[in-house]
């Protein structure tokens, strides 16, 4: 599953997340994925993290039907 994410890391996520999104790593995505629907964003390279992270943005309910 990788490496444990930081509590730096995490406000790394929020910063690359646009308005009104939540980006999530990997082990979140993966405590999550059965609750919500998830957009892989690929691998991220964020400053002072030494390998790129792979990142998903939380679909919120009700706005994955609208965009199906």
């Amino acid at each position: 599953m990788g490496f444990p994410i930081r509590c730096g890391h995490r406000a790394r996520f929020a910063g690359s997340a646009g308005t009104g999104e939540i980006v999530v790593g990997p082990t979140t995505a993966e405590r999550i994925r059965s609750q919500f629907v998830l957009e892989n964003l690929g691998e991220r390279s964020f400053k002072n993290v030494s390998q790129p992270i792979r990142v998903f943005r939380v679909i919120p309910p009700g706005v994955y039907e609208k965009i199906v």
